[in-house]
């Protein structure tokens, strides 16, 4: 926990560049001589005990004791060697004096523990003299690709193969958090060979995602090794798509998404499920937005249904058609998805649902 290890502001500090006076004075005239100069950085100064007596101050000096009010600049002038001030009624007591503790008093909580340090916390810290601070470890994340038919990006593809998407779109995903995000590794159907790979990258890691070779085919190896590695949590979502997903963790807690390699399905569970579990695990929030429906919608299947939709310039959604899990060109022209739980076959236009934005 970051507490104040003294009052805040450490002092009255003035606000404007003016003049300090007292107050009092302001009922027996507005024509002030002015005596020494209040900087910021400097000692506090005194003022002097003369009737109608002020003194020059800074921005961030300290008030002068036997001062109790500060007037801006901007309401005197300097007649001669003295000082007017041209608007006397409107001088309030205390203005511009931002006065000792006010804001917080020593030994205040300023930052509680749990905290996620933005640039707002960090200032906080400086200023109570925290040079070092005790903060979590950012998590180690890696996204992992799989199949003997995905060759690198840079590479053209023969007929029968397909360049590697998923991983880089999972890094996208994940890149505004604050994470230790490590290049991708790809993985290809050999599990003889493929297995220690895995397991290298599962060991230093705390959180791995995985995408393809997750479901029942004979080339799915994944769940059969993941088994061994760790424990499963759960294999199978009601949901479309990605239906195959699971989730398996470690005795040493490294937790492993394994996600369907159709490209659709793999960007749907890292936003929908992926994200909103890391943004808990690291103790930050995360928000689940609303949106208005532009149409009607249903689902009519015994499945929680994800469906692409852009956003209309009245903030609804409509539906983008895509042909299956795998036409992710179709995604292009969409601005998330929303979320069509099972139990309810229809929705109206104008219904709100959970939308969840492409990152």
């Amino acid at each position: 926990a970051i507490v104040a290890d003294r009052d805040l502001p450490p002092f009255d500090r003035v606000m404007m560049d003016g003049y300090a006076i007292r107050h009092a004075d302001l009922q027996s005239g507005q024509r002030f001589t002015v005596r020494g100069e209040a900087l910021a950085g400097a000692a506090r100064k005194t003022l002097s005990d003369a009737p109608l007596t002020a003194m020059a101050v800074m921005t961030g000096a300290p008030r002068p004791h036997g001062a109790d009010t500060v007037v801006r600049i901007e309401a005197t002038q300097r007649v001669g060697g003295d000082l007017v001030i041209t608007k006397p009624d409107s001088i309030a007591h205390g203005d511009f004096v931002h006065r000792r503790g006010s804001d917080k008093k020593s030994g205040s909580l300023l930052v509680e523990v749990g905290q996620t340090l933005r640039s707002v916390e960090i200032g906080i810290a400086a200023s109570a003299g925290y040079a070092d601070l005790r903060v979590s470890v950012r998590p180690r994340l890696v996204a992992i690709g799989t199949g003997d038919e995905m060759v690198p990006v840079e590479v053209v593809p023969e007929a029968h193969q397909i360049r590697r998407s998923n991983a880089a779109a999972v890094m996208a995903a994940l890149g505004p958090l604050p994470a230790q995000v490590s290049p991708p590794v790809h993985l290809n159907d050999c599990v003889e060979t493929e297995t220690h790979r895995l397991e290298q990258a599962v060991s230093c890691h705390d959180v791995v995602i995985i995408s393809g070779a997750v479901s029942k085919g004979r080339l799915d190896w994944i769940p059969h090794a993941l088994d061994r590695i760790g424990q499963c949590l759960f294999h199978g979502v009601a949901q479309r798509p990605g239906k195959p997903m699971g989730v398996w963790q470690t005795e040493s807690g490294t937790v492993i998404f394994a996600l369907p390699g159709n490209p659709v399905s793999t960007l749907v569970g890292a936003h929908r499920h992926l994200r909103p579990w890391l943004c808990k695990a690291m103790g930050l929030t995360f928000p689940v937005q609303w949106v208005g429906l532009a149409t009607d919608f249903s689902n009519p299947s015994p499945l929680t249904l994800f469906c692409p939709v852009r956003r209309k310039a009245d903030g609804t959604a409509e539906p983008v058609a895509i042909n299956n899990s795998g036409d992710y060109a179709a995604l292009s022209c969409s601005d998330g998805f929303i979320e069509l739980p099972d139990g309810q076959n229809h929705w109206t236009a104008g219904e709100s649902v959970a939308f969840y934005p492409w990152i």
